[in-house]
């Protein structure tokens, strides 16, 4: 399924985009699986706390939100609680929470989402990034502001 973009639009050509193209011949470590985490920013947390307390909670800003791209499914948690599942190849709006539906993919996806987070917690504690990657990989990762 191509993109909802013309052929112009340089975001099309999602092939060219990915990652994956800067791994040196190196395998995919996810294995095509794509994660995502957004840490709530304090100083906007700070800024509510004084101006209007209660959208903190109702809108769970206090939590890290995370997801997990696998197939044609995304997998989004707040916290530690799901939010829902897609199927995005079949529904790209994401207007259709499958969660309920299927809680055999929803238990491998957060799984997924787990490893992931312990594996970036014990690569943190030992120090930060590998020093297996390529001068190349580093430097793109540094352009595209992963690396300081």
């Amino acid at each position: 399924m191509r993109p909802p973009l013309g052929e112009a639009d340089p975001n099309a050509d999602v092939a060219r985009l990915t990652l994956a193209n800067v791994t040196d011949g190196h395998p995919d470590a996810e294995e095509g699986v794509a994660y995502t985490e957004a840490y709530p920013p304090k100083t906007i947390l700070s800024m509510l706390r004084r101006r209007n307390p209660a959208i903190i909670e109702r809108l769970q800003l206090q939590h890290v939100r995370r997801g997990v791209y696998a197939g044609n499914y995304k997998l989004t948690t707040v916290g530690e609680r799901v939010e829902a599942l897609y199927n995005i190849d079949r529904d790209p709006t994401e207007a259709c929470d499958l969660s309920a539906e299927y809680p055999a993919l929803v238990a491998e996806l957060q799984g997924k989402i787990k490893a992931f987070v312990d594996k970036a917690e014990r690569h943190s504690r030992d120090g930060g990034m590998s020093s297996d990657l390529s001068r190349g990989m580093e430097e793109h990762l540094r352009a595209l502001g992963y690396v300081d």
